[in-house]
Formats: C-alpha cells, sequence, structure tokens
C-alpha cells in the first residue's frame, strides 16, 4: 500500500475511533480535521498556478490549472473519483498554441464539467486574446472542442472572463478587454441556451474602462453584472453595478455601488437563494492606501439600491484587504479579510446572520503574516477558511488551515497542512501559496494551492499545484474492524 493510500487509511481508521469517543462524552468545539500529505497534481519543470477546485455531490474532485513549460501556457484538469487518493493524469483543456491563461470552474448539479479560459483567439502568440469555453460530460474524461465566446469583442482583445450558470445550468459570460485600463474598454456579456454549444453575441454592459467584472445569476433568471472603472484621467476608481431581466437583451444603466475610491478595489459578487445581492470592496477614500476598509454592499431589491456597510472598520492605519465572503444555505454572511496589527498581517472574521444589516465582533483567527484568504461555509454549518502564513524560518511560507464550529464565536488552532519544513516532506520548497477551498456535504475539507520550489534566489522558481483533503471527525461514520 503506499504511503499516500496508508495515511489516508489511518486517517479514517483514526477519524471513526474518535467518533465512538467523542460520542460516548461531551463533543469539543474544534475537533481536529485530519488532513492527507499534499499530493502534487501537476508536473511542470517550470510553473503552474492559478488552481481552482470543485467538488461535485458523488464526491468527486475537480482541479483546473494554468501551467506552462515555457511561454506560452495552457489549462489542464484533473480528477479523482476515490476522495484524493489518487488523480487523473493531466488533461490539456486549452492547447492553444499562442497560450491560455486565467481558467475559471464550475459544476452544474449533475456534475457536469464546465472550464473558461483566456486564450489567444487565432492560436498564435501575436494574436489578441479571447474568452474561450469547453464542457466535459463523462466526468472529464474528454472536453468539447473550445468555443469562442467573446469574439471579437473588444477588438484589442478580452480578458478574465467570469463564469455564472442558470438553474438549467447554460453558461453566461462577462468580460472586458482592460489589462492595464490605458484605452477605454467596456464590459460586454454573452449566454448560452444549448449548455454551451452556441452563445449569444456579446452585448455592450458599460461604457468605460472596465475590468475585473463578475456575473451572477438568480433563482429567477436575473443577471448580475458588478466591475470597476479606472481611467488615466481621473485617480477615482469606484465599482458599478447593472443588471438584466430580460436574459442578457439588455442592461440597467449603471449604477456605482462603492461611492469614489482610490484603492484598487477586489470586488466579490454573491447572490443567495432569495435574489438579494452582496458585493464585498476593499475601498480607499484617499490616496495614501492605508486608510481604506471592507465593505459589504447589499440589496434586497434586485439591485435598484444598495446600503453600504464598513465591516472592518479601520481606525486609519492598518490597511484591511484581501476580503472574501461566503454565504450559507440559512442566509448568513461570512466574511474574513486581512489588515496589519503590529506591523503584522493578521486575518480577521465577522459573521452577519440578518442579511449583512450588522456583523457579530471581529475575531483574530491568525497571529502573524497571513495573506490570501479563502472561507468556506460547509452544509453543517461549519466556517472553515485557509490562507498563506509566512513561518519565518528559510523564507517558507505554508498554507494553514482552521475552522469555527459555533458559527465564528472561536476558531480552531491553526493547522499547518503544506509543511514545508518538515525534512521527512518537501525539504526544497520555498512557499506555498494561493490556496483554493472546496467543502463537501459531510464537512469534508478540499484544499489546493502554488507551490515554488528550489532555491529563494532563482527568479523563476519551479511551480506545482498540490492538494490535500481534510477529513471531518464528524463526517466519518465508523464501520466495524477498521
Amino acid at each position: 500500500m503506499s504511503h499516500f493510500k496508508l495515511f489516508l487509511h489511518q486517517s479514517v481508521r483514526r477519524a471513526a475511533l474518535l467518533g465512538l469517543a467523542l460520542a460516548a462524552s461531551v463533543l469539543s468545539a474544534h475537533a481536529q480535521v485530519l488532513f492527507t500529505p499534499p499530493l502534487k497534481l501537476s508536473n511542470d519543470p517550470w510553473e503552474a498556478g492559478q488552481q481552482q477546485i470543485a467538488v461535485d455531490l458523488s464526491g468527486n474532485i475537480n482541479v483546473v490549472w494554468a501551467a506552462a513549460n515555457s511561454v506560452p501556457g495552457d489549462v489542464w484538469f484533473a480528477r479523482s473519483t476515490d476522495g484524493g487518493v489518487t488523480f487523473s493524469a493531466p488533461i490539456d483543456v486549452s492547447n492553444n498554441p499562442g497560450g491560455s491563461f486565467a481558467p475559471s470552474l464550475v459544476l452544474n448539479s449533475s456534475g457536469d464539467i464546465y472550464v473558461a479560459w483566456t486564450g489567444s483567439s487565432n492560436f498564435a502568440i501575436t494574436g489578441p486574446s479571447a474568452i474561450f469555453f469547453a464542457r466535459s460530460n463523462d466526468g472529464g474524461q474528454t472536453f468539447s472542442t473550445a468555443v469562442n465566446v467573446s469574439g471579437a469583442q473588444p477588438a484589442a482583445g478580452a480578458y478574465l472572463g467570469s463564469l455564472a450558470l442558470d438553474s438549467g445550468s447554460n453558461p453566461y459570460f462577462a468580460w472586458s478587454g482592460c489589462g492595464a485600463c490605458t484605452t477605454p474598454s467596456p464590459i460586454f456579456f454573452s449566454r448560452s441556451n444549448d449548455g454551451g454549444t452556441t452563445f449569444s453575441p456579446p452585448v455592450q454592459v458599460s461604457n468605460d474602462q472596465a475590468q475585473l467584472p463578475q456575473v451572477a445569476v438568480d433563482s429567477s433568471g436575473n443577471i448580475d453584472v458588478v466591475w470597476n472603472e479606472a481611467s488615466s484621467s481621473s485617480p477615482y476608481k469606484p465599482v458599478f453595478f447593472s443588471h438584466s431581466t430580460d436574459g442578457g437583451g439588455t442592461f440597467s444603466t449603471p449604477i456605482t455601488v462603492s461611492g469614489n475610491t482610490y484603492f484598487q478595489p477586489e470586488q466579490q459578487m454573491m447572490v443567495d437563494s432569495s435574489g438579494n445581492i452582496y458585493v464585498l470592496e476593499s475601498l480607499d477614500p484617499t490616496p495614501n492606501g492605508v486608510d481604506g476598509d471592507i465593505w459589504l454592499a447589499r440589496s434586497s431589491d434586485g439591485g435598484a439600491t444598495f446600503s453600504l456597510i464598513n465591516v472592518s472598520n479601520n481606525p486609519g492605519s492598518n490597511n484591511p484587504n484581501q476580503g472574501r465572503m461566503a454565504l450559507d444555505a440559512a442566509g448568513n454572511v461570512s466574511i474574513v479579510w486581512v489588515q496589519l496589527v503590529s506591523s503584522q498581517w493578521q486575518m480577521f472574521y465577522r459573521r452577519s446572520t440578518d442579511g449583512g444589516a450588522t456583523f457579530s465582533a471581529p475575531v483574530n483567527v491568525t497571529n502573524g503574516l497571513a495573506g490570501d484568504p479563502q472561507i468556506a461555509v460547509d452544509p453543517t454549518g461549519n466556517v472553515n477558511v485557509v490562507w498563506d502564513q509566512y513561518t519565518g524560518l528559510s523564507q517558507s511560507i505554508d498554507i494553514y488551515f482552521s475552522r469555527s464550529s459555533d458559527g465564528g464565536s472561536t476558531f480552531s488552532s491553526p493547522q499547518n497542512i503544506s509543511n514545508n519544513l518538515d525534512p521527512n516532506l518537501n525539504p526544497s520548497i520555498v512557499s506555498s501559496r494561493v490556496p483554493m477551498i472546496a467543502v463537501d456535504s459531510g464537512a469534508n475539507v478540499y484544499v489546493v494551492w502554488q507551490d515554488h520550489t528550489g532555491p529563494a534566489s532563482v527568479s523563476t522558481p519551479v511551480g506545482n499545484i498540490f492538494f490535500s483533503r481534510g477529513i471531518s471527525p464528524f463526517a466519518v461514520t465508523p464501520t466495524p474492524g477498521i
């Protein structure tokens, strides 16, 4: 039996025995989640990153990332059907000689796999970029021929498309042509009515130098789009919102949901089952870049109006940023962010049980130099957070995990799940970065991240995608004889 399989078997056995012990005693609020050793998914001699992960209702684990042996790169996919013990050999989904990057991954309720990315429109390095889409109906064994969603809109090239699905598993896209935003580049939208075989002609949503669009579709089929704008003639970069009630044929006049802000916004949009819209933003009212805050804009009238709530309440010097949000089935809003505390970046958490009207007191989850937080709330109500954190030794950065089982009032002690400084595991790894998280119905946790190996002096270190699964003790059903 391989080391990884043996560890997983032992982990499940320990979890089962722990579950029996807890059943006979007072349950701990924060029982340890048992993580498997890091498993390398990619095998690239150059650089891999921009990873995304999604778990379907049957527990199959799907991962995409961008990687290259040399410039340009491609978008790759791998899948596990055994809980992360093994993964399929990576498949090149984009297969574009001109290069592909920035993948998106979405699953429908049947487990069909939808992947989108930015790639060369004419499959040559010199061509403009476009938004591409492919779908798999056989568990990722094969993917459909890539479809160019953006076409020639805008003519200079399309970047960083946002992908969402409606209740009928039809894909919706929003994108921009704005990279450095030195020329006007509006937001465009397109949708498919046949599951992604064909797409509607692009519809222009905005008129200015817009970037980082995100699209969402509510249960009634209304389409919401959010983005931020940048102009070479203005220092402000506000966040805008528009929506469509006719399937994307037309869009409402954009409204500002942030006011004016100098700081580069990091907006994230989510829509709950009742159609309430939440936009999380990092906003800075002055140009000094340190007195911003994490704000939540929320709308209960389909985006006609928004209220703004200051979540981080910065006193003026700790620069809150990297806000991330999760919604649970009960409509609770969970938010994490990082900010400076005694010259160290630390991660904080707050929760709202009234749709974002009020929030609990901030809870400090970490204790130093945290970044790139991600959050997921599982169906049992556990709040799960991951982040990368500088260890202070050998310039190493590790991936950490913590869980709250009491609605975010308290969190478990941070667990190092990448273990870069363990000489028995990965002694050559310099840093683990940008974790992404997914959860399943059994409160198990799935994490992927990007590892950089080699000495810190190397300008282009090798990067690979690693995976670990956290087995929840409360999710294991004891089996006689294990």
